[in-house]
């Protein structure tokens, strides 16, 4: 994937698809009741505290991404820093079979969702979806990078209509509930932000793209810091939305069902449907994005 027929297939979109998809998974549609357990109100400041986290570690990897351009990423990083031995390799198979978790996770996830639309045994959806995108992958970076870009684009337009819905229906009393009187402590805060780092963690995948940009020392860091800060609006937007429309009493009981039953106020029964449309989509690219990494 390296030589010069694939060098310049991995464009700016297709790279910021890449980790956006790896970051906004499943994570936001089902961590979002959990998070509102421990931080309560102040979960928009919980997400925003997670990226300035998450851009500092994206500094690492823009500078060793600029240094080291390989599809192998991280795995590159590691070989550089230990050299080809027990440490490297040891390292690098734990970060493999992560993937593989993580795809499995995603896969079951997607399954899920789309089990609303078409009855299915979950099993067919979720190896499905793996052996699709597998296929996608096969195919080049430049394939894969068009059908993240869609994907990415279509989910994050419709996560967009939630909030822009949700703002525009905001019932009485609704921003009162992001008062700072409301907040708990910081440690609740902080450990808030801990729980939800997990929905950051997938812009390091774009690192894997670095061998196959026209330049990589300009196009990786606006990449990796692009992705990073649309999460960050995103997911920070998508925390208030909820956050105001839903009391705290009842959205810390919703686990995984928090942003549908937000979005109900303002769109109605139709929102469940789109937030499902974009939970089957989010899952999609998370999948897509950690195949290519791996």
């Amino acid at each position: 994937m390296t030589d010069s027929t694939d060098k310049a297939s991995i464009g700016l979109l297709a790279a910021l698809s890449i980790g956006v998809g790896g970051m906004i998974g499943a994570g936001i549609f089902s961590i979002l009741g959990v998070v509102a357990s421990i931080a309560g109100s102040a979960m928009p400041l919980s997400f925003a505290i997670g990226g300035v986290v998450a851009g500092l570690a994206a500094y690492s990897y823009v500078a060793l991404g600029r240094t080291f351009p390989s599809v192998g990423g991280a795995v590159t990083f590691l070989v550089r820093g230990y050299g080809e031995g027990v440490a490297s390799g040891s390292l690098n198979l734990f970060q493999y079979f992560s993937y593989i978790i993580t795809i499995a996770l995603y896969a079951t996830g997607f399954a899920a969702y789309a089990g609303t639309f078409v009855h299915l045994p979950s099993k067919v959806w979720a190896v499905g979806v793996v052996l699709a995108f597998t296929a996608i992958n096969f195919l080049g970076s430049r394939t894969m990078g068009r059908a993240e870009s869609v994907i990415v684009i279509i989910k994050v337009a419709i996560l967009i209509v939630f909030v822009a819905a949700a703002f525009i229906a905001l019932p009485r009393g609704g921003v009162a509930r992001l008062s700072p009187a409301a907040w708990p402590g910081p440690l609740a805060i902080f450990t808030g932000a801990g729980v939800l780092f997990v929905g950051y963690e997938g812009f390091g995948l774009i690192t894997n793209a670095a061998a196959n940009m026209a330049s990589p020392k300009r196009e990786l860091g606006r990449a990796i810091y692009g992705s990073v800060a649309i999460a960050i609006v995103i997911y920070v937007l998508v925390a208030t939305a909820v956050v105001t429309n839903v009391p705290l009493n009842v959205l810390k009981g919703l686990g995984d069902s928090a942003l549908a039953v937000a979005a109900k106020p303002s769109l109605g029964q139709a929102g469940f449907r789109l937030i499902a449309v974009a939970a089957l989509l989010s899952t999609a690219s998370a999948v897509n994005a950690t195949l290519f990494g791996s």
